[in-house]
């Protein structure tokens, strides 16, 4: 008996014959995979496999089986804890902040050392532990220090059909750095080029060659193609200006800058002040995009089609952002359409950002090395895609510099010279200007304040969380008092309405010593030693009961607002 092209007759033993490991080192096979000898006869043992006989084992021979060999190797995927701890290095304290609804999470940076232009293993991506991870809930991470690291938020309002009206604007280029990804047999590249006869040839890092070709003056660059289009201020004209063929993408995504812009500004607010503080230090604001705080937007596209094949091609390898403006933070939309995966990893903190659909984050990715995780299709019967678009400040060259301060003093002097009275008691300025002896007030142009320090901001904050709370309560006691004079109001009614019946029946000779009672009480120099007699018990009750909500008033009013107000007795 043959199985598989081996032969199961047995020699002398009563053994089964085991097929010879065929799996060398560095390859594998896929028809005959590797078994080891001892496993495959405690299998055989275990499932009764006797070539000769195929009678069951007897009852013994079960009883006295082991199976210790048999225990399952440790799993590939899985780290072992000295690699769990070289990348997180502590355990994240995580604090949840009720006013903005956001959590708060302290993470440290490890001493591992990333290499750009490679993408992060995705066995440490599935490994992260679930401290570390955004995935639904609005979340922010700082360091130990109190700095920001990165945050995100989610279920952002964006209108239909972005993902295509954005989509459409990405187009192929070479030119994303070590974001690209390493090119392949990139030394035999450099090989061919000067076979070719090319000059100056030099690599940068792995993922990109450079060179001037035969019979060519200009140098060309070679690198992974990634669909990834920049629109608004490319710096690649000195002076900062738009370059023609991108103004009709700009109209595209000018209002997408201004959604992120107001995200920034509502969800980040401490990074959006110190972002537009340092932006204005260094005139870098002349450049902001009209209802922005940013020059540029970055437009990412990766496409997967039915069948499974990338069609368009932009998941990012670890990277720092090189031309962005170190002081300025980065405020990136994903839209995601079938999409498995595409997050973000940040491997310094170990933090992953899961990237939802309609998901803001912010970062400062000139800082902070970041990659984009595998990608792939949640139902393998559809094509699939994601699109990002990232709004940032440009770095500026000396030349947009000098172009800035140009600009802002012709903006200066083009404005009309005006008097500025400045009125304190209501804090306002107005522009004079004298009319036939009369002072006419115009009104004065917008002025934007000067940004506060962060932490000044969430110090005033703070200071105004605390106002509002004292408010809050001053109004509750003020509700209170108003209830308490409403009540007393309410008594003084039931205690007139007791008297004029009182006095209505002494009038008409009815219950006379009570009438007698009250006119003593009532009339000037009257004998108050009057013997009386006393009220029915229900009038008495009725009285008491006025009387005794008088004094609970009292004491109401008479508690510290410190305290616990009761109201339970109105």
């Amino acid at each position: 008996m043959t199985i598989n092209g081996f032969s199961t007759a047995l020699s002398g033993t009563r053994q089964p014959c085991v097929p010879p490991p065929t799996r060398s080192v560095g390859s594998i096979n896929t028809r005959y995979p590797s078994v080891d000898a001892h496993a495959a006869s405690q299998a055989a043992l275990l499932l009764c496999l006797d070539p000769a006989n195929s009678a069951p084992a007897s009852q013994l021979r079960l009883e006295n089986r082991s199976i210790q060999h048999l225990s399952p190797e440790p799993t590939a995927n899985a780290l072992s804890k000295e690699e769990r701890d070289q990348i997180w290095v502590m355990e994240p304290t995580i604090t949840y902040d009720e006013i903005r609804k956001v959590n708060r999470v302290v993470v440290r940076k490890n001493e591992k050392v990333w290499a750009e232009g490679h993408h992060i293993d995705d066995t440490i991506v599935k490994n992260t532990p679930k401290a570390f991870i955004a995935d639904g809930t609005d979340t922010e991470f700082y360091d130990e220090e109190g700095n920001f690291i990165c945050g995100i938020i989610y279920n952002i309002d964006v209108k239909e059909g972005a993902i295509g009206e954005l989509g459409s604007l990405a187009q192929a280029t070479t030119k994303r750095g070590a974001g690209g990804g390493l090119l392949p047999d990139i030394d035999k590249i450099k090989q061919n080029l000067e076979s070719d006869g090319a000059t100056n040839i030099s690599i940068s890092g792995g993922w990109a060659i450079s060179y001037i070709a035969s019979g060519k003056k200009r140098k060309t660059t070679k690198a992974n193609s990634h669909h990834s289009t920049v629109y608004g201020v490319s710096g690649r004209r000195g002076d900062g200006d738009i370059a023609p063929s991108k103004r009709a993408g700009l109209t595209v995504v000018k209002p997408y800058l201004e959604l992120l812009t107001d995200c920034f500004k509502k969800s980040f607010p401490a990074q959006y002040l110190d972002h537009d503080k340092k932006m204005r230090k260094c005139q870098g604001h002349v450049y902001y995009q009209e209802n922005s705080v940013f020059s540029t937007m970055a437009v990412n596209r990766h496409e997967i089609d039915k069948e499974g094949a990338v069609k368009k091609q932009s998941r990012a390898a670890l990277h720092t952002d090189k031309g962005h403006h170190k002081d300025g933070f980065e405020v990136m939309l994903t839209l995601k359409k079938n999409i498995e995966g595409g997050d973000e990893f940040l491997p310094e903190y170990g933090i992953l950002l899961k990237l939802q659909d309609r998901s803001v984050t912010c970062f400062k990715g000139t800082a902070i090395q970041h990659d984009v995780t595998a990608i792939g299709r949640k139902d393998l019967s559809k094509q699939a895609n994601r699109v990002t678009a990232l709004g940032f400040m440009l770095k500026l060259s000396d030349a947009m510099l000098t172009s800035a301060k140009e600009r802002a003093t012709s903006a200066e002097a083009a404005l009309p010279p005006t008097e500025t009275n400045v009125m304190p008691q209501i804090g306002m300025a107005t522009h004079a200007h004298s009319i036939q002896g009369h002072e006419t007030p115009l009104p004065a142009a917008t002025v934007l304040p000067e940004p506060m320090d962060p932490y000044a901001f969430s110090q005033e904050m703070a200071n105004l969380r605390q106002a509002l709370t004292e408010s809050q309560h001053a109004l509750q006691i003020l509700s209170l008092q108003k209830e308490l004079l409403e009540s007393r109001l309410q008594n003084e009614q039931l205690i007139n309405a007791e008297l004029r019946r009182q006095l209505s029946l002494s009038s008409q000779g009815a219950s006379p010593a009570v009438g007698g009672a009250f006119l003593s009480m009532m009339s000037p120099g009257a004998n108050t030693t009057t013997t009386t007699t006393s009220l029915s018990d229900q009038e008495s009750r009725r009285l008491k009961h006025s009387r005794s909500d008088c004094e609970d008033a009292d004491v109401v009013v008479l508690q510290s607002p410190a305290k616990r107000l009761r109201t339970e007795k109105f």
